[in-house]
């Protein structure tokens, strides 16, 4: 009988160790911040260009839907249902 009541304060003892491990495991990763060891928190890219400066040396161009036929631009305003899935 003794020896199932040592077994239980054992099992506690366990759970504590295991607690306050993880405790410090938490403690320690938000004081030192180890994820920063692999991110880039600072930026060193350039500052792009305006799209202004860009846009205003180059001509445009005619495009394909300027060329097409009045008939090769109209869109169908009606649909044909075929079949209804019962049970789906």
């Amino acid at each position: 009988m003794a020896r199932t009541g040592s077994i239980r304060r054992s099992r506690r003892w366990w759970g504590i160790g295991a607690a306050a491990a993880l405790a410090v495991v938490v403690v320690l990763g938000l004081v030192f911040q180890p994820w920063l060891l692999f991110v880039d928190v600072r930026v060193d890219d350039a500052i792009p260009e305006p799209a202004t400066s860009i846009a205003s040396t180059v001509q445009p161009t005619p495009s394909a839907a300027s060329r097409m036929e009045p008939a090769e631009l109209a869109v169908p305003t009606t649909a044909k249902v075929t079949g209804v899935a019962v049970g789906a």
